[in-house]
């Protein structure tokens, strides 16, 4: 019997070790589930940062057109102003009347020679602009509200609006 008894308890130890294997198994194959399950999360949250940075770069692109847009309306604006597109007017002696002008009118002055006044004023501006030599050239930017040429002349009125 004691034979038998070991024979039982190898079949017996023999099962246990089976056992161990096959949970051994298990776990690894519960493992490479583990494994999958956590390259599909980052495959997904790589996707998910992927996907928010194209959100990212289009309101980036959006952003760049609006300023774009913007940037040419100033530059417009600017090109308006800057070349006199909106048209001037000649004042060709220092015995130009004092000549009050509506604003808006003009937003420039510029001396064709030195020139003096005895009135300028602009909308909006302090400061005494009388008195002065403005030398040939010289351009004077402004909402043009009076102006009086006393010594010099002729000068050109640029235009703020058509």
């Amino acid at each position: 019997m004691a034979k038998a008894r070991n024979t039982e308890e190898i079949l017996l130890q023999q099962t246990r070790d089976k056992s161990v294997e096959l949970k051994g198994d298990v776990i690894l194959d519960d493992a490479n589930i583990a494994i999958t399950a956590a390259q599909t999360t980052i495959s997904a949250t790589q996707n998910t940062t992927s996907a928010s940075q194209n959100t990212i770069s289009a309101a980036q692109n959006t952003t760049s057109a609006t300023k774009a847009t913007a940037i040419a309306a100033t530059a417009e604006t600017s090109l308006d102003r800057s070349i006199g597109r909106k048209g001037c007017e000649m004042r060709t002696s220092a015995s130009d009347a004092l000549e009050e002008i509506e604003a808006d009118t003009y937003y420039a002055i510029q001396m064709i020679n030195d020139t003096t006044f005895d009135l300028l004023t602009g909308l909006n501006c302090t400061g005494t602009f009388t008195g002065i030599v403005y030398p040939a050239g010289s351009v004077i930017y402004l909402n043009v509200s009076m102006f009086s040429i006393s010594v010099g002349g002729p000068a050109i009125l640029y235009k703020a609006q058509a």
